[in-house]
Order: structure tokens, then sequence, then C-alpha cells
């Protein structure tokens, strides 16, 4: 159909438009067993520049300067769930702020973080984020992008969710839930 097509041009245009735009990709990938996060994991991946050859600390050291450059108040639990989400061995300080969590703390925890992390780098500068082949995304990416649009009035955050209009797939429910979230900024 051309939607990542259209994602091209419009990544193209922001740059054109301002030097000031990070665009962040992540693709959603079919599977029996949808991976939580996948998409986000790419885009946090990408923002901290996470290689396939870095060794733990070094991925680590990174996520730790990333998370301090956005002066964010709960540094410390934010490195942790970030870590933890992307398979990082834990620091010792990390290790012992998720302890000990029960699994709804880790994933309300989990999603709490990734929102804060995506809204303060839109406090800092504008920021596009693209989701790709979002029908079949798994349910914590929805619960993750449900909290997103209640940070869009207070960053600088523009989401652009590309899918199939599959009647069974929770794009519908999304798509519901921002334009009564975000009436004036939703545009299907």
């Amino acid at each position: 159909i051309g939607k990542s097509r259209l994602a091209a041009e419009l990544i193209t245009r922001a740059k054109e438009r301002s030097e000031r735009v990070l665009y962040l990709t992540g693709r959603c990938v079919s599977s029996d067993h949808p991976i939580s996060y996948w998409p986000s994991l790419d885009m946090i991946r990408s923002y901290f520049g996470l290689r396939d050859g870095d060794r733990s600390e070094e991925m680590q050291r990174k996520i730790s300067a990333g998370i301090r450059m956005l002066n964010v108040p709960s540094e410390a639990a934010m490195n942790a769930y970030i870590a933890n989400v992307l398979s990082v061995q834990l620091s010792p300080i990390a290790a012992k702020e998720l302890e000990h969590k029960s699994p709804d703390q880790m994933r309300l925890g989990t999603l709490e973080s990734l929102r804060n992390l995506f809204e303060h780098i839109g406090r800092r500068t504008k920021l596009l984020l693209v989701l790709e082949d979002l029908h079949w995304a798994d349910d914590l990416t929805f619960d993750l992008l449900t909290l997103l649009l209640d940070s869009l009035p207070s960053s600088a955050v523009f989401i652009v969710c590309l899918f199939r209009p599959e009647a069974a797939s929770r794009t519908v429910q999304l798509s519901l839930i921002a334009r009564r979230k975000c009436f004036d900024r939703c545009t299907e």
C-alpha cells in the first residue's frame, strides 16, 4: 500500500524543515508469540547508540550517560528498567532497584520508564516516533502508546502508527483512544 514510503517521505520532510528533529523507528514483527515492547526496543537501542557487538558494560554505560543527559528525576529507576527491558546485565545498583518488584510492578515500572524516556527526549528536541506494522504489536506496546498519548501536550512528540486496517486488531481500539485523548492532535 505504501505505508513505509509515506513514513520515509515524512521523515525526509521533517529533516528538511528542521535540523532539530530526532526520529526513531520501531517495527513490529509477525509472530505467534509477539515480543514485548519490540518496536520500542528498536527505538531505544537507536537512541542510546547500542550496537550488536557492544558488551554489557558498554551498553550500561551508554544507557546511563543517555539518561543522565535527559535530567530525569528518577534516573536510577529508569536506568534499571530500561537496562532490564533490553536484557542488559544489570549493575549492582540497578539490580538492587528491581530486587523485590512483583511482575505487575515490573510491568508498570517499565511502561512508566519508557513513557518518561520518550517524553523527556521530546522536551529536549522534536521527536518523531514511527511505529511500523502496528497490527502485529504486542499488548505492552499498545499500553505504552496509550500512556504516551497522555504526554503529547507536554512534549514535542509526534507519533506515526502504520498498520493494516484489520477489524480484529487492537489498532482499532488505539484509534478510538487517540481520538478521545487528543482529539485535536489526532489524524487518521
